[in-house]
């Protein structure tokens, strides 16, 4: 969309650092950028001051709306799609299905926590609060986190796990076939993102599917018109439907 309207990209990677954000927000805003499209990881309130306080045109991706601010906004149903992943888990039978979340100050990881527990609420199945396991996005930490709930007394190990992401699925592949067990004979395993490499894990892997591209593109169309019509457009929240993905990681649990 960027290149057909002929337009520079500066891209910013702040690799889930708030600080590295906020950081790169402000140079782009004193670079008198013609507009800014990003994905908040960084403290809403904050956030929102800088982007109060500076009249740039600035589109928001996947997060839902901040509180006290007028901005256009395109985000993922992560609640929706954490429901899902549990509902699904669900009715093949594990009862005890743990989430290895991100931090709550990022949105989807708030939203995926909702879903959750909404899930687990509506089918009756009591919550363990030793199978909400917080992290952040490197496959490091949800290796050490599933490596806690595999250290869970015997009978207390879940069966099902959901996680924030496919790449912090990757890390509790490792954790669990360095102990021997096998997925999904062993542990069900769902992702969260659809990204390229999952459907060649083995096994692979069951994932919830964003519709990156969409969330990108209508992104992109809605910051140019606003940069066209600076003031004059009405902000626009478009909430976007995820989509459960079945592949081999997930199965009906088994005893331990």
């Amino acid at each position: 969309i960027a290149s057909k309207n002929k337009l520079n990209i500066i891209l910013c990677n702040s690799d889930y650092d708030p600080i590295k954000e906020l950081e790169y927000l402000k140079i782009l805003i004193q670079k008198r950028v013609d507009g800014i499209l990003i994905i908040p990881y960084a403290d809403e309130n904050y956030l929102n001051k800088i982007l109060k306080d500076y009249d740039v045109p600035c589109v928001l991706l996947d997060t839902k709306p901040l509180k006290g601010t007028s901005r256009s906004y395109v985000y993922t149903d992560h609640k929706y799609g954490a429901y899902l992943a549990t509902k699904y888990l669900i009715e093949l039978g594990h009862k005890r299905i743990a989430i290895i979340n991100g931090p709550e100050i990022h949105s989807p990881c708030k939203q995926m926590e909702e879903g959750y527990l909404k899930a687990l609420k509506k089918f009756d199945i009591p919550l363990n609060q030793n199978y909400i396991k917080k992290c952040n996005f490197k496959k490091e930490n949800s290796y050490n986190a599933m490596k806690e709930l595999l250290n869970l007394d015997k009978n207390e190990i879940p069966t099902g796990v959901i996680f924030i992401s496919d790449m912090a699925a990757i890390g509790a592949y490792d954790a669990i076939t360095e102990k021997k067990y096998k997925i999904p004979e062993d542990f069900s395993i769902i992702g969260y993102d659809n990204i390229l490499e999952t459907k060649y894990f083995n096994p692979s892997l069951s994932t919830v599917n964003q519709a990156k591209y969409e969330l990108g593109e209508i992104g992109m169309e809605l910051l140019i018109n606003e940069m066209k019509n600076p003031g004059n457009l009405k902000k626009e929240q478009i909430k976007l439907k995820p989509k459960l993905i079945i592949r081999q990681s997930s199965g009906p649990p088994r005893e331990f």
